[in-house]
């Protein structure tokens, strides 16, 4: 069994991976809510759901080792709007 602050750091690498998939901007921002992950970049900011997934036999124990953390965007902005590419070039 690994120790809760491992387990966290794991849940940390999830939520970073799931979110650098969307933001553009280097991550600068990082709050661990009981049910979420908030990441932000410059002015943008993702809100994660995480979880623990596991396989389980037929006879539904748990296998061990099998367990991961999981983290999918559930709302905020990523990539920036063509608008605001066209007023990043202009400035």
């Amino acid at each position: 069994m690994t120790a809760p602050k491992y387990e966290r750091v794991r849940a940390l690498e999830a939520a970073i991976q799931a979110a650098v998939n969307v933001l553009d901007d280097p991550i600068d921002r990082i709050e661990v809510r009981r049910d979420s992950i908030l990441v932000g970049a410059n002015s943008r900011q993702l809100i994660l759901a995480w979880s623990y997934q596991n396989a389980y036999a037929p006879d539904g124990a748990a296998l061990p080792g099998s367990g991961h953390w999981f983290a999918t965007v559930t709302s905020g902005t990523g990539r920036l709007s063509l608008l605001e590419r066209i007023r990043a070039i202009l400035k």
